[in-house]
């Protein structure tokens, strides 16, 4: 006769359980939770990378939608530096530092202008 033991084993399922199997199932769980986490990680520095490509691209808006008035304005102060320096010359007395310095400024404004206008047009 068969002791109360042998008669619960005999019930179970006489299968025999793979389990390598379930570790190389757990396995690849563990590689798709660390893919994920990479994933978002990507995705937070992406938002940052568009956020920053967005500011940059309405600078550059900015840039090109100016240029002409910028270019004017410098035609316009060089035309009243270039009178000025004129007229002083005729008087003899020299140019004020700085009424100078404002002639420095029209042409470094004018080259910044133009240099970021190369670098626009080789977006």
């Amino acid at each position: 006769m068969k002791s109360n033991i042998e008669k619960v084993y005999s019930k179970l399922p006489q299968k025999k359980h793979n389990f390598r199997k379930h570790k190389v199932d757990l396995g690849l769980i563990d590689d798709i939770k660390k893919q994920g986490e990479y994933i978002s990680e990507l995705i937070g520095f992406a938002k940052v990378d568009k956020k920053d490509l967005e500011t940059a691209i309405r600078k550059i808006m900015v840039v090109k939608d100016n240029y002409d008035s910028t270019i004017a304005l410098t035609d316009e102060l060089d035309a009243l530096y270039n009178e000025f320096d004129a007229k002083a010359e005729d008087l003899g007395i020299e140019i004020p530092d700085d009424v100078y310095s404002i002639g420095r400024n029209s042409k470094e404004l004018r080259d910044l202008q133009e240099e970021l206008i190369k670098l626009i047009d080789n977006i």
